[in-house]
């Protein structure tokens, strides 16, 4: 085996004893679908989004990040935290499944950069870049490259093991490592998750209007009210929305998660509308402190919550 064969090996097997469900490697080219993605923000697809807007050159190759760049690890961090029960309350509001836990940028980076730590342990002229869902990088595309799944028709990435109720984190590395070779992908003539969609979001060619979809109108959206049209088809929703995720087969039973910080609050999957309404900014700090929700603020919290009562009216 040659060196840079027996290094990968290495770094797989100390990536799984971190604790990521699958790791795999692909090369920095410029990516394949980065017109499309331009025409996607042109059409207005991005809605507020502006990190999206605002520097799209900066997504067309990962050397736009790290010119040193040679080889990127992509990682999958699953989840799922079994099944969980959906609120029939009126007065309460549902909390999609990846902010019932430690805010995952945190734990991902911390799990990352030990993996990097690691390569750098055993291989001097080692360096490189983490990212999270933070920087400017096409992670699913990347993902896929690297061998850890196809995009589904939702939009999101599809492991054949783990479903799509995944994390992903990437390493830029300065030094090559062989690459992996992407999986065929498997969605076939299935379309549960586009049918699944109240608000249409999915246009059936594995593109989505994020305008339209339920977890942005209720995080990314940064207007003081969400659109009447799409006020009523909420369907409970007061943070994300997993109604895609729970349409795909591939999520029917996957493993339960093995990380325990994404299991922390679940007792947030169906929260009070009226506790929401009648929190204060130091109430809203410790109640959510250390998960995705805390991002959005309370007072578009406050409006979400705001849209599934007077759905009720």
């Amino acid at each position: 085996m040659d060196k840079a064969k027996a290094l990968k090996q290495n770094i797989l097997s100390k990536a799984k004893e971190i604790g990521f469900d699958a790791c795999g490697v692909s090369l920095p080219a410029p990516l394949e679908h980065y017109n499309e993605f331009l025409k996607w923000i042109k059409e207005g697809k991005a809605g507020d989004m502006d990190y999206l807007v605002n520097t799209p050159e900066r997504r067309k190759s990962p050397a736009k990040l790290y010119p040193e760049v040679q080889s990127i690890i992509s990682c999958i961090l699953n989840y799922y935290q079994g099944k969980l029960p959906d609120t029939k309350n009126n007065n309460k509001g549902k909390v999609s499944r990846y902010a019932l836990g430690k805010d995952y940028h945190k734990v991902v980076k911390k799990m990352l950069i030990k993996l990097l730590k690691f390569i750098k342990s055993i291989e001097s002229s080692a360096d490189g870049k983490v990212y999270v869902d933070t920087g400017a990088i096409m992670e699913k595309e990347i993902a896929v490259k690297a061998g850890l799944g196809w995009i589904g028709k939702n939009s999101l990435l599809v492991n054949p093991e783990f479903g799509s109720y995944l994390f992903i984190g990437e390493i830029l590395l300065n030094i090559y490592l062989p690459p992996d070779k992407p999986i065929t992908e498997r969605c076939k003539d299935c379309r549960l998750c586009i049918d699944a969609c109240p608000t249409g979001a999915l246009e059936g060619n594995r593109k989505l209007d994020a305008s339209k979809c339920i977890a942005y109108l209720t995080i990314e959206n940064k207007g003081d009210i969400i659109p009447d049209k799409y006020r009523k088809l909420l369907n409970g929703w007061v943070y994300g929305c997993d109604i895609c995720l729970d349409a795909c087969p591939y999520n029917k039973s996957p493993p339960i998660t093995k990380i325990s910080a994404f299991m922390e609050k679940l007792h947030l999957r169906n929260i009070s509308l009226k506790k929401i309404l009648s929190m204060n900014e130091e109430e809203f700090k410790q109640y959510f402190q250390g998960t995705p929700i805390k991002r959005i603020g309370l007072k578009r919290l406050k409006r979400n919550a705001r849209a599934l009562m007077e759905n009720e009216i």
